[in-house]
């Protein structure tokens, strides 16, 4: 029988819209089992889990890795749950050669070359440290990712707030801005080393080996699950503690997580 547990989550309004902490074990935003904080209850530092839901498009980012920042490296995945008919991400650069993307970022041009990609519900986009991404209007995503909340704003729109050139430069010219790590519609797996990630469509009773043994986050995105008879409704998250093989019936779609 697997042992399911349920963080509370940290909701945090923003300018453009809001973020729901679902799992964070960050000391400034830890959230909390009751009236235990998440990491004493799992045993460990986890994946840091966010909701995200943009109403209006967020800064052009970039974040560190472990070698730029020990211990508060930044990647990343997104699991797009909504989006409008036109909503579309940010994500690395067009027309500029790898060894000219400090030039740009430097001399304030990175806006002439954005690379967009129209995203709908269902698409997955993993983001590693590096890349400049934003995410657009009228989305909302389920973000996996290291266990740090450090951003490099690199280019804002024109809105009066804090832009982080050298810093941003620093970092994407260590990456190609050229890749393109978005897929589309359903995916079965994906790994990286940091964490790894499977969504499943549930239609009956089957056993999910990838969740067994440590700890395994879940999202039910869609519909109703039940694991090992605990029953779950689309919106509901937490972890599957120790399983063996758990047992996922009804009829549903949910989101798989666990640290590598």
């Amino acid at each position: 029988m697997a042992k399911i547990i349920c963080p509370n989550q940290i909701y945090l309004p923003k300018p453009w819209g809001s973020e729901a902490w679902l799992c964070s074990t960050l000391p400034k935003n830890q959230t909390l089992v009751g009236d235990m904080p998440l990491s004493q209850v799992l045993g460990e530092e986890t994946l840091l889990v966010k909701i995200i839901e943009a109403k209006e498009k967020l800064s052009v980012q970039v974040h560190p890795d472990d070698i730029m920042c020990p211990g508060e490296g930044k990647t990343e995945c997104w699991f797009i749950l909504e989006s409008g008919k036109d909503s579309a991400l940010v994500y690395g650069l067009d027309g500029v050669a790898d060894d000219k993307v400090k030039d740009v970022v430097l001399g304030g041009e990175i806006g002439k070359y954005l690379h967009y990609e129209k995203v709908k519900a269902g698409d997955f986009v993993f983001v590693p440290a590096g890349v400049v991404h934003a995410i657009g209007e009228n989305i909302k995503i389920l973000e996996i990712q290291q266990s740090a909340d450090i951003t490099y704003r690199v280019y804002d729109w024109g809105r009066d707030r804090e832009i982080h050139v050298k810093k941003s430069a620093e970092m994407m010219e260590k990456v190609s801005q050229k890749q393109r790590n978005i897929f589309k519609g359903f995916l079965d797996e994906f790994e990286c080393d940091f964490f790894k990630v499977k969504s499943l469509k549930i239609s009956g009773e089957e056993k999910v080996d990838f969740a067994s043994s440590g700890n395994c986050g879940f999202f039910v995105v869609d519909g109703n699950i039940s694991i090992d008879g605990e029953n779950l409704n689309k919106g509901q998250w937490g972890f599957l503690q120790d399983a063996k093989n758990p047992s996922f019936a009804g009829k549903g779609y949910i989101f798989l997580w666990k640290k590598n």
